[in-house]
């Protein structure tokens, strides 16, 4: 598991994974541009965004715009793996 906290120390890393797991707000942007930045890879990564406020309109945006899936917080390990594991 690599883990980086902004989207410009992640960008790198983006063809090195098959799945990025991020949080709705990050210090510098939000999930809209990691799936942007996420667009310009060859063969882009499922994106799974989290969130505490997560509800059925994040979660329809998430998926409308070519995410995997929204975990809310706090979630489980199990529904991490879970979603880890469908997310390709």
């Amino acid at each position: 598991m690599l883990r980086r906290c902004t989207i410009r120390g992640s960008i790198g890393l983006l063809c090195a994974v098959s799945v990025v797991i991020c949080e709705d707000v990050l210090p510098d942007g939000t999930w809209r541009d990691v799936l942007a930045a996420l667009d310009q890879v060859q063969s882009p990564p499922a994106l799974i965004v989290t969130s505490p406020v997560a509800g059925p309109h994040l979660w329809a945006e998430v998926l409308n715009l070519g995410g995997y899936d929204v975990l809310a917080q706090p979630f489980s390990n199990q529904e991490a793996l879970w979603s880890l594991q469908h997310a390709h």
